[in-house]
């Protein structure tokens, strides 16, 4: 848990410094640019409202990522318990368990520990992961239905600046006096663009895949070992569960977030910066 937290500060911090250089980066250059231009009206007073947008954005965003990965911690969790095959110590990193899905929902035991678990039989331990992966997949509708709006501001965001930022740079390079510091920032605009999208985007997928490897697990399960017809009847039951409420986030059911989405957006991208440069031709 101490490295993961450690993970997260670290993550965080590096996308605060990263995108506070480059918009530090772009308010100097735009206000030298205005200075030359003897505008009367300072740039970063004009636009700074618009700066402290992209720290809301990122912010949604950051919280948005590590909300999943806390989904995706306690699947791994999941994951590692069903694919032991040393019964007698398959619940021996229970605590793991506990320390991202709150016990008293899952446990009836007010003091289960894990000694009182190993001396559990195997079909209440089947029943236990059934109930955290209930708890897992109630965690995942109550992400769809809370960050449905905006996730849906968040992509578009993403959408627009992604066509608009390498339009002006592909403009302005095929210009005769082209500005390599313009292109130089342009290009750094592309990449942040391109990582906000990927925070939002990369622990949904690989929190969907650690939900296909739980039912190839269980499927494993039932193959393997010589369990009796009730605990067979409660893994059946586990699969049903988990091939029917697959673990996916979408934006209002229009579309998955998964590594789809990035060939979709590529696709629009390109379409859209082809159309504005025919406009700009003509």
């Amino acid at each position: 848990m101490k490295k993961c937290r450690e993970k997260s500060i670290t993550l965080i911090v590096l996308i605060y410094v990263g995108l506070s250089s480059v918009i530090v980066l772009d308010m100097v250059m735009w206000e030298k640019e205005a200075l030359r231009e003897n505008e009367r009206n300072s740039y970063i007073k004009s636009y700074l409202p618009y700066y402290i947008l992209y720290y809301i954005f990122i912010t949604q965003e950051i919280y948005f990522s590590h909300l999943i990965y806390i989904l995706n911690l306690k699947l791994d969790t999941l994951n590692l318990h069903l694919e032991t095959s040393d019964f007698p110590r398959f619940f021996f990193n229970m605590k793991m368990v506990n320390k991202y899905v709150d016990a008293p929902y899952i446990f009836e035991r007010p003091n289960g520990n894990c000694m009182t678990i190993l001396n559990t039989t195997f079909l209440e331990r089947m029943f236990q992961l059934l109930n955290v992966h209930k708890h897992i997949l109630h965690g995942v509708n109550i992400v769809n239905n809370s960050f449905c709006n905006g996730l849906v501001l968040m992509m578009f965001s993403c959408l627009i600046h992604l066509i608009i930022t390498p339009y002006f740079l592909l403009a302005e390079v095929v210009k005769p006096d082209c500005d390599v510091v313009f292109t130089f920032l342009q290009v750094v605009w592309i990449a942040t663009h391109i990582a906000r999208l990927l925070i939002i985007i990369e622990p949904c997928q690989s929190c969907s895949l650690e939900g296909q490897r739980t039912i190839a697990l269980l499927c494993d399960l039932l193959g393997k070992y010589d369990i009796t017809d009730n605990t067979r009847k409660i893994v059946e039951v586990f699969i049903t569960q988990a091939s029917q409420q697959p673990v996916k986030f979408s934006c209002f059911h229009l579309f998955n977030l998964d590594r789809s989405v990035l060939t979709a957006l590529s696709g629009s991208i390109a379409t859209y910066i082809v159309i504005l440069f025919q406009f700009s031709t003509n």
